[in-house]
């Protein structure tokens, strides 16, 4: 996971999950996961691999947000087994300390109303990352922080 700004802007964080940063330092909480080797990862990752009961998540600390911010990340669903559109992550984001969640960008697809060009849902479903592949997200307006 990396979280980073332009030049002009370098608060941000990157976690490689290979245990030289305690979790604690860049995630707030996380339920249900777990840094593992698993999924051809080659190396480790942060693995949500069983039914918990309730909802699954990794929650960063809160950070500065600018127009210049964008997320990676490298996502996988299935460990290369079809296992159909049952599973998703929803990447969301928060202004108020957690307390009311938002999708980081709704699907947009022209000709739709108010649509001047796609722009694909923070939503990822298993169907499409049955193998590793990496996500880059530049953050939206409605993302940036208030103060």
């Amino acid at each position: 996971v990396l979280i980073g700004m332009n030049d002009s802007s370098r608060t941000g964080f990157q976690d490689k999950f290979d245990g030289s940063l305690d979790l604690q330092t860049n995630w707030y909480r996380i339920q249900g996961g777990q840094v593992d080797i698993d999924c051809l990862s080659m190396d480790t990752a942060l693995i949500f691999s069983e039914n918990i009961g309730k909802a699954r998540y990794a929650e960063t600390w809160d950070f500065h947000v600018t127009a210049s911010t964008f997320l990676q990340f490298d996502l996988n669903m299935g460990c290369s087994k079809s296992i159909g559109n049952f599973h998703r992550v929803q990447l969301q984001y928060s202004l108020n300390n957690g307390r009311d969640w938002h999708q980081v960008t709704e699907e947009c697809v022209p000709p739709r109303i108010g649509c001047l060009h796609y722009t694909e849902s923070s939503v990822y479903t298993s169907e499409r990352f049955q193998n590793w592949k990496r996500v880059t997200v530049y953050l939206p307006l409605s993302t940036i922080s208030p103060w």
